[in-house]
């Protein structure tokens, strides 16, 4: 078995698999190629306290975000980029700080809330 391989399959049954400790289903909704919202519940890793505690860098960049968001790839249609809008839930509007794909499998996505006027 391939290290990529292993690393994924580790992800699914450790972190991001049924009924882990670390993980969450969150409601994600975000717009689609033509333009429609899709909604849906995905498995995420949702980390907002080890963020707010950081004052340091963040793998050689300051921290700018507000949640680090961990999911697999293959739970997204496309690649979330910089700048992008995500909500979740509904509501609450998030924008892509940095995406990060490790290992062909997992997204490491860096967000920040939009607040509202």
């Amino acid at each position: 078995m391939s290290f990529r391989t292993a690393f994924k399959k580790d992800m699914r049954s450790t972190f991001l698999g049924s009924h882990q400790e670390f993980e969450s289903v969150r409601e994600f909704w975000r717009r689609g190629r033509n333009g429609t919202y899709i909604g849906e519940n995905l498995t995420v890793l949702w980390i907002d306290d080890i963020i707010k505690n950081l004052t340091g860098d963040y793998y050689g960049q300051i921290v700018a975000g507000d949640v680090l968001c961990i999911t697999m790839k293959e739970d997204w249609i496309m690649r979330p980029r910089p700048k992008n809008l995500i909500y979740s839930p509904r509501d609450t509007q998030w924008e892509v700080i940095n995406c990060t794909e490790v290992l062909f499998s997992v997204y490491q996505m860096l967000l920040r809330q939009i607040e509202h006027p």
